[in-house]
């Protein structure tokens, strides 16, 4: 049974994935006082998301990581995560960053209502100077 609950860093060590831990690696206990949350199959960590500041508190960046168990159920994902998007209206500006050859991800973003920003990419973003796509959406163009 899938089910979604709130984020606690403890989840991280379900995905095992070495840039999700790069993610809380400056100020992890900042970063869980925003909106995130955990997707559980079975009790069994499957996803985890959400969204901080990034660089002042108009700009949010959102963040998630799957492990390939999700899937199946990445429609719930999808409809769980666009609620939570659609209440954050109090916040101008959330970003993602995709890198750009990751196809699922790219698509996810653009169905969550997120708009390409960089149909070029952004170059040499990431610390293995790999390039993503930005999306953003604007307070009241969703």
């Amino acid at each position: 049974m899938i089910k979604f609950i709130p984020f606690e860093l403890v989840h991280l060590l379900d995905i095992d994935l070495v840039d999700a831990g790069k993610l809380f690696a400056l100020n992890p206990y900042e970063i869980v006082k925003y909106p995130c949350f955990t997707v559980l199959l079975d009790d069994k960590v499957i996803a985890v998301g959400g969204c901080h500041p990034f660089l002042w508190n108009t700009r949010y960046n959102c963040w998630a990581f799957f492990r390939p168990e999700s899937s199946k159920y990445m429609l719930r994902i999808l409809k769980f995560t666009r609620n939570i998007i659609h209440n954050l209206d109090y916040i101008p500006r959330l970003e993602c960053h995709v890198l750009q050859d990751f196809e699922q991800g790219n698509k996810f973003a653009k169905l969550l209502g997120f708009t390409l920003e960089t149909e070029n990419g952004c170059k040499n973003f990431t610390n293995k100077l790999e390039c993503v796509n930005q999306y953003s959406i604007i307070n009241g163009e969703i």
